[in-house]
């Protein structure tokens, strides 16, 4: 999230949270799971995009995990 979103933090608290400057933000959410990735922006028409490869997957979650190091708790 960013972090204008740290009082949303207690409506999850099943869920590990972190936190990047507005900065970070763009109007599209990623999805990773498994060999597919689903990319969603939800302004100003929703559109969806999914791909199915390995090397896509592996390549946004390294990119993932870059970020997930640098944000704040």
């Amino acid at each position: 999230f960013n972090e204008s979103m740290k009082k949303e933090r207690k409506s999850l608290p099943l869920s590990k949270i972190r936190f990047l400057p507005e900065s970070y933000i763009n109007p599209a959410t990623t999805l990773i799971y498994g060999d597919t990735v689903a990319i969603i922006i939800w302004e100003p028409d929703l559109q969806a995009f999914v791909m199915r490869s390995k090397q896509v997957a592996k390549s946004y979650s390294n990119f993932f995990n870059l970020l997930w190091k640098q944000a704040k708790k």
